[in-house]
């Protein structure tokens, strides 16, 4: 491991240590992930010949949709030799966010073990203090604004006046950690919720729930959803592109419903607790909406 320390979008004593390190070690391909480490790449192995850049693709956020975002990565993608995207999604993100055009971007879905998961659903639960009898609603990922966990608090008291039993497990950390749990105060639903923090065995854990959501409101993949299948753990996601791509358009693995829309995800999650009737598809112009 080398640390670059880079401060800023472009940082020149970082491309300068990035130059070095490449030289020294001779090396014939250079694999940079996410737009920053794109530039510095890029901006690296603009005086070295003969090395290979591929530079992979797994989200952006609104800075892209900006001028200057979209120059960063024009600039970084002129360098590259070939440009990854972890989704059909991502690939026409990239193409909208500013890669050239001319540039080829291949898709490469992620993947995980085939294997079948070890333990049971009691052990599952039993690791983070959970009863065997509560209804338990749970999310894996960072606890940052776009992964949209706000909206599973909002449409906790909905779940809870038709399902008393239910809890909302979140799995991870980050900065809307506080702010979460102050919306879960003001809701009157902090009793039942419940932060579990950063967890090696986070997949597992899966294994504990009977609803997975995913209430993002971007995605370039959705990786946990991959999770979530290999426990077979009924799923209620946001209608993204990407998410549409694991999940099927057709809803043929979960539900999906417009992103930031909580009583959309408590119908839903009902849904799949046995009050059928209360969910709601989201019709095509729904759909539509939400991919913009």
């Amino acid at each position: 491991l080398w640390p670059l320390d880079a401060n800023g979008w472009l940082d020149l004593r970082a491309v300068g240590r990035l130059r070095s390190l490449i030289k020294s070690r001779r090396y014939d391909l250079v694999n940079s992930h996410l737009p920053r480490a794109d530039l510095h790449a890029a901006a690296a192995l603009a005086s070295i010949p003969g090395v290979r850049l591929v530079s992979t693709k797994h989200g952006y956020d609104e800075r892209f949709a900006k001028v200057t975002g979209r120059a960063v990565q024009f600039s970084s993608s002129l360098r590259a030799d070939l440009i990854i995207a972890i989704s059909a999604h991502m690939a026409s993100m990239a193409r909208t966010h500013g890669v050239a055009p001319w540039k080829r971007i291949a898709i490469c879905h992620y993947g995980i073990s085939t294997s079948q998961p070890s333990g049971s659903r009691e052990e599952m639960r039993a690791r983070i203090g959970l009863d065997s009898a509560s209804f338990v609603i749970g999310s894996v990922g960072r606890l940052r604004r776009e992964k949209g966990h706000r909206y599973l608090i909002e449409a906790m008291p909905l779940v809870l006046a038709q399902r008393a039993d239910a809890l909302l497990v979140l799995v991870g950390d980050g900065p809307e950690r506080e702010a979460l749990s102050t919306l879960a105060a003001v809701s009157g639903v902090t009793e039942n919720v419940r932060f579990v923090g950063q967890r090696e065995d986070a997949a597992d854990l899966i294994g504990a729930f009977d609803v997975f959501t995913l209430p993002s409101l971007s995605e370039g993949f959705g990786l946990v959803l991959l999770e979530a299948m290999r426990w077979s753990c009924p799923i209620v996601a946001s209608a993204l592109g990407s998410v549409e791509e694991v999940v099927g358009r057709e809803e043929e693995a979960g539900l999906l419903v417009r992103p930031a829309d909580a009583p959309a995800f408590a119908r839903a999650i009902l849904a799949l607790a046995g009050d059928c009737l209360l969910y709601t598809s989201p019709s095509p112009r729904d759909r539509q909406t939400a991919r913009m």
